[in-house]
């Protein structure tokens, strides 16, 4: 459900877990750069995350966004597969898991269930087996009037991952 324009959007915490994955959402996600580190099994992303969406404000018809520049880590990686129709800009939308296994490999890692996940693009998909994910928030949230920050408001390809946030104030109009 959307947020009223006279409401602020408070960051609940800077870093998400697969335990998070029901309360969480990525339609309209841009990616901004993707890595793989086959020496960990990682694959991470680097995206603008949308916390949540604002209600047009009248006169304007169209909605603005909470939003923030976030590294998205999918934990345990195997078997990537991607078709891409256009990959000159990556939309999400929609990221979903299925299919709950032990991890072939459970005897060395923490986690103990494995899936299978697909990442829906408007520009085509990816799909692979994963343990788990963290997304790590980069910067408190800021409202803005697009889904997408641009190089100059988001700042450079990151894939950071902070594991807090200074205590700054959320800011709106980036």
């Amino acid at each position: 459900m959307p947020l009223r324009p006279d409401q602020i959007y408070t960051l609940e915490k800077s870093v998400w877990t697969h335990d998070d994955f029901e309360r969480m959402g990525w339609h309209d996600v841009a990616i901004h750069a993707i890595t793989f580190r086959p020496e960990v099994y990682e694959f991470v992303l680097d995206v603008d995350y949308i916390f949540a969406w604002v209600d047009p404000e009248p006169p304007s018809a169209y909605f603005s966004f909470w939003m923030s520049p976030a590294t998205l880590v999918f934990q345990n990686v195997i078997g990537f597969k991607a078709h891409f129709e256009d990959p000159l800009g990556l939309q999400i939308l929609d990221i979903s898991r299925k299919d709950p296994r032990p991890p072939k490999n459970a005897h060395q890692i923490p986690l103990k269930t494995e899936w299978t996940w697909t990442i829906d693009l408007v520009q085509g998909e990816m799909e692979f087996s994963a343990a788990g994910f963290c997304q790590y928030t980069r910067r408190k949230p800021v409202r803005c009037a697009s889904q997408e920050f641009s190089l100059e408001q988001r700042g450079p390809v990151s894939f950071d991952r902070p594991e807090s946030l200074a205590a700054d104030n959320p800011s709106s109009e980036a």
